[in-house]
């Protein structure tokens, strides 16, 4: 069963911008945007984005923040956060609990991934993690089912004053303190169900196998979480699409029933058809394939690009991804995978592939961190 507790945050302390200091989780950060971030001295970046100056650097530095008290810790409490975005032509909220995680292998009916996890991102975690003895970001869960006691307590905190309210773009996002006691039910009803990973399986992974280096019980036993209820103000899951450089079109011909269709009327169709269909778009066409019943991420990793010895990029943006098909590239366009749909795959015990979700807003790292030698 997931077991949930209030932990001591470290926060920045007040004065500072959370505008300045926070950041996209590491894994979104492209390069040029790692630059930008890291010219903020105190920018969260700085932690979870090593770079050439190693790991170690990231463990020396949050040590000096913390005796600086550029980060200061806080009594023991759980967390709220929200993020009000734009999402196809409407607003949403998506909001949920922050609390301290106990950890389980996966199997034992608590929690449960969805996607398979890939050797290197594991590995440099596990690395930053030993520098910085720390959960420097949060790992996004959802429900397997909907709880009252997690919604009512998200709803709670709408007319409270929040201990953050800053816009990045146009996103909003709040985070509010409550008190250990008040989450107390919520933790009752959450030990009754079953959690399911949205964004960070490496790091769950890696968390566990941080937990197996140390001696005897603490507090890296724990995880840092934000948990989601799966129908309140939930996460929106995007596709990923895929590309491929360089490559012909007819060879997928060859392997996939194609139909060709225009461009403006494939894309509608992608928009209503939902999962069971993959576009495609090439320099001199575009057109679709249906996926048999199979998961449209597994069903084109195993038929169409591993036949053909085609190593996929991965693109989370519809126009980047067009704009690659019309100049060099076949382009695979995805439909997204509902909420309910991963749930019930990862519950049965079926992982996707990996890059098969997006799963947003991306919540801002660094409105707080976990320390794991003081709980």
């Amino acid at each position: 069963m997931p077991r949930i507790a209030p932990f001591p945050a470290l926060r920045y302390r007040p004065g500072h911008d959370p505008f300045d200091v926070t950041a996209p989780p590491y894994d979104v950060i492209s390069e040029k945007q790692s630059e930008e971030l890291k010219r903020q001295p105190f920018n969260f970046a700085h932690l979870t984005l090593p770079g050439a100056d190693g790991y170690e650097r990231s463990g020396s530095l949050l040590r000096k923040w913390r005796n600086d008290s550029v980060l200061q810790q806080h009594e023991a409490a759980f967390y709220v956060y929200s993020t009000t975005y734009a999402h196809g032509g409407s607003q949403r909220t998506t909001a949920g609990l922050i609390a301290a995680l106990e950890l389980e292998p996966f199997g034992q009916g608590g929690i449960y991934p969805h996607e398979k996890t890939m050797p290197g991102p594991k590995a440099d975690r596990l690395s930053l993690m030993r520098t910085t003895r720390a959960n420097l970001e949060p790992l996004w869960f959802f429900t397997a089912e909907p709880l009252p006691a997690l919604q009512d307590l998200l709803r709670s905190t709408d007319e409270q004053d929040p201990l953050y309210n800053f816009s990045v773009g146009e996103a909003g996002h709040r985070m509010w303190r409550v008190p250990a006691s008040l989450g107390a039910d919520v933790a009752e009803a959450i030990a009754e169900t079953s959690l399911v990973i949205a964004d960070g399986h490496h790091r769950y992974e890696t968390a566990i196998a941080f937990a197996k280096e140390q001696e005897g019980a603490g507090p890296w036993d724990s995880t840092l979480a934000l948990i989601a209820d799966r129908e309140f103000r939930p996460p929106t899951v995007m596709p990923i699409h895929r590309l491929v450089r360089g490559a012909s079109a007819s060879r997928v011909f060859e392997l996939a029933q194609v139909q060709e269709l225009p461009e403006a009327a494939l894309l509608e169709r992608m928009s209503s058809a939902g999962p069971g269909t993959i576009g495609v778009v090439w320099p001199e066409g575009s057109g679709w394939f249906k996926t048999d019943g199979m998961l449209d991420t597994r069903f084109l990793a195993e038929k169409v690009l591993s036949p053909l010895g085609w190593s996929p990029e991965y693109e989370h943006d519809l126009d980047g991804v067009l704009d690659a098909g019309h100049k060099d590239s076949v382009a695979f366009l995805m439909a997204p995978v509902g909420t309910g749909s991963v749930a019930e795959l990862a519950l049965r015990g079926h992982t996707m592939p990996p890059k098969t979700t997006l799963f947003v807003p991306k919540p801002r790292s660094g409105l707080l961190l976990r320390d794991l030698d003081q709980g």
